[in-house]
């Protein structure tokens, strides 16, 4: 026999005097017993139902004798109590005593059975018996109970009758799940159920099946499971900023993977995450879009799910530190906070007070700082109030004022046709500019978008004639004269820029076919250096003729012969006039000047030879400082009260199609694929 004290310790030496009992049953004992000796366990029966096993009792011994039993195990040829199955009765057996084990036993399988008695000092153990099941009747299920919302670390108790003390009986599973459990008793399981049951759920509920299979006999349970679901605090409208977090706080928040959407575009960007709160940073590894606002409906998906939290955040608009920036350098820094730093269709952009968009020449982005290299781009104006938009939200606004000494500005030309017409002079009426060409009359509005149309169409019954004239006064255009080899001279056409009207002169007097100069006086305008064209004869003769038309008399008069035979530029500023003229007995080019219309021209200064090729008659002229424009040179500033002449060296313009203006301390130069806004003021020596 074999022995095992209450405290788990076998009593050893029986086991020597139960080996000399069976050898030598007539052998005398040794002193007197206290433990009980017993027969080893017999299998009086095997059937499907169970097994019933047999023993008889040789000696009780002295020991109190509390229960009696069989034991029965798969794994080991010495079962115990503490770790398999059994079968037993309370109180001391008759001699011989016999019971059956309904449960836990597999069909097909071997077992080794050994008797026991548990008296009040141990238990003792027979040798063991090896038999082969024909199976038993199996457990039964009294209850199951299930959480009443299934969430993350719940329990699943089992009740019933006959269960298996050995683990290893067991499969416990639920859909697709193995479910890990501990026996709590004889009559109790409670199993774990697994986190992926939630986390991969997708609805509200979910029908599931439970199987638990104990030595080979099966319970099946179908459940319709409830699932917590996530809990939302109401919260004021979180302000934040580029780089912030948003915080929603709540209840069962941990549930699987989430998914945001801002307006329907999914982000997946969470920070932090437990069970009642969630983080997540909106923008700060987000690309943006066009689409994209500063105050989103916010969606969140769990477990497939949808929770339309509404408004959760608003994005603060940028800040911008200074009230002015002043552009004038090849890197700029403006400075502030919340400015984005990503790629995106909308970032940063400047927006000035009539809406539109104007490009600074944005480069770095950073949260506290716009990088701006504005020194080659177009402006719209020279002076501006922006304000930094993102996501539609604008900053506190700040004056911009650009003071590089040449910009580009915007142009608009309205009419493709005219953008070829070569400008032969101009006329200014205060934001508006007037530019005579050989298309017609073009009209330049002068504010902000420098936009361009033709105005006046020419006379219908002129032509261009070999040296027709095209000039400007001040508040005139005056066209026509010229001749073609073989016909007559043509007529000359002034237009008034005031009345918007052409008025024919008829031919110039006394053979003239053409003059080089013109200006405005009270009573009509004065034409100057006329031209005689000889096609057969000693070929095309200057002169000095000065002749006066008045639009009173409408009559053509003599005047004295002008000092001037060969003007390329005359212009009136005040009450004075200005000419550069070539003088034929020295080839040079000479400033001239009349202080009024009945003095004599006066050389004031030699002139640059280049300056005889200049394009615009009546050249802009700003405090006492006119700017003449050549093909072949830089810009001139010619100051008309000391006569002196600089280089403004701020490009090649193209001068024979561009127009230019004043506006303000601006030269304003206006062509057909671009606009310049010049200022003298700020060109350094």
């Amino acid at each position: 026999m074999f022995f095992k004290s209450m405290k788990t310790l076998r009593y050893l030496f029986a086991i020597a005097w139960a080996i000399s009992l069976f050898s030598c049953e007539g052998q005398e004992e040794i002193g007197p017993r206290t433990n009980p000796r017993f027969s080893v366990a017999s299998i009086q029966e095997i059937s499907e139902n169970g097994v019933q096993f047999g023993a008889n009792i040789y000696e009780f011994g002295s020991d109190q004798v509390l229960e009696y039993g069989f034991v029965y195990s798969r794994n080991s040829v010495t079962p115990t109590l503490e770790s398999d199955d059994y079968v037993s009765a309370a109180g001391k057996p008759d001699k011989t005593f016999s019971l059956t084990a309904k449960h836990s036993l597999a069909l097909g399988a071997t077992y080794y059975a050994a008797a026991f008695l548990k008296t009040d000092q141990g238990v003792v153990y027979s040798k063991s018996e090896k038999f082969v099941s024909q199976g038993s009747q199996g457990f039964l299920i009294t209850a199951v109970e299930w959480p009443e919302k299934i969430y993350k670390d719940q329990r699943l108790i089992i009740r019933g009758q006959r269960l298996s003390k050995v683990p290893s009986n067991y499969t416990l599973s639920v859909d697709i799940y193995s479910l890990s459990f501990t026996l709590l008793d004889s009559n109790t399981i409670s199993a774990e159920l697994p986190s992926l049951l939630l986390t991969s759920t997708t609805g509200r509920e979910k029908e599931v099946e439970l199987k638990l299979s104990i030595a080979g006999r099966e319970y099946r349970e179908r459940k319709v499971l409830q699932f917590e679901d996530a809990q939302f605090t109401s919260q004021p409208t979180q302000k934040i900023d580029f780089d912030e977090e948003v915080i929603i706080r709540g209840d069962y928040l941990d549930q699987g993977a989430i998914n945001l959407q801002y307006n329907s575009v999914g982000i997946s960007n969470i920070t932090a995450r437990n069970k009642q709160e969630l983080r997540f940073s909106p923008y700060l590894d987000k690309t943006f879009f066009e689409g994209d606002v500063a105050s989103p409906d916010l969606k969140l998906t769990m477990r497939g799910v949808e929770y339309n939290l509404g408004k959760v955040f608003d994005l603060n608009p940028s800040r911008v530190t200074d009230s002015e920036l002043i552009l004038d350098g090849f890197k700029e820094v403006i400075r502030g906070g919340n400015f984005s730093n990503k790629e995106s269709g909308e970032r940063n952009q400047f927006i000035d007070e009539s809406g539109k968009e104007v490009f600074l020449g944005q480069g770095g982005f950073y949260k506290d700082s716009l990088v701006l290299y504005p020194s080659d781009i177009t402006f719209p104006a020279r002076e501006m109030k922006v304000r930094v938009k993102n996501f539609g939200k604008f900053s506190n606004p700040i004056t911009v004022k650009v003071n590089y000494p040449s910009i580009r500005v915007p142009v608009n030309w309205e009419d493709e046709g005219t953008f070829n017409a070569v400008q032969k002079g101009v006329i200014q009426r205060g934001d508006f500019g007037f530019t005579l060409t050989m298309d017609g009359i073009l009209r330049h509005s002068l504010k902000e978008t420098y936009r361009t149309a033709l105005y006046d169409r020419l006379p219908t019954d002129f032509r261009i004639r070999n040296y027709s004239i095209f000039q400007a006064t001040e508040n005139f255009f005056i066209i026509g004269g010229g001749k073609d080899y073989g016909q007559a001279k043509g007529p000359v056409f002034v237009y008034s820029v005031n009345d918007r009207s052409w008025v024919n002169l008829g031919q110039f007097p006394e053979g003239i076919d053409s003059f080089q100069a013109s200006y405005e006086v009270p009573d009509g305008l004065i034409f100057e250096q006329g031209l005689f064209i000889d096609y057969e004869g000693v070929g095309n003769v200057f002169n000095s003729q000065a002749w006066l038309y008045s639009f009173k008399t409408k009559s053509w008069t003599r005047l004295t012969d002008s000092a001037l035979t060969r003007s390329n530029l005359t212009f009136a500023w005040n009450t004075q006039l200005f000419s550069i003229s070539y003088m034929e007995d020295t080839g040079q080019y000479g400033l001239y000047r009349k202080v009024s219309p009945n003095s004599p021209w006066v050389l004031v200064k030699l002139v640059d030879q280049q300056l005889g090729y200049f394009m615009q008659g009546n050249p802009p002229i700003i405090n006492g400082k006119a700017y003449l424009f050549s093909i072949y040179t830089s810009i001139k500033e010619l100051d008309l009260t000391t006569f002196e002449m600089r280089d403004l060296r701020v490009g090649d313009f193209g001068y024979d199609r561009s127009m230019a203006f004043t506006q303000g301390k601006s030269v304003v130069l206006i062509s057909p694929y671009n606009g310049f806004d010049i200022r003298p003021d700020l060109i350094k020596e």
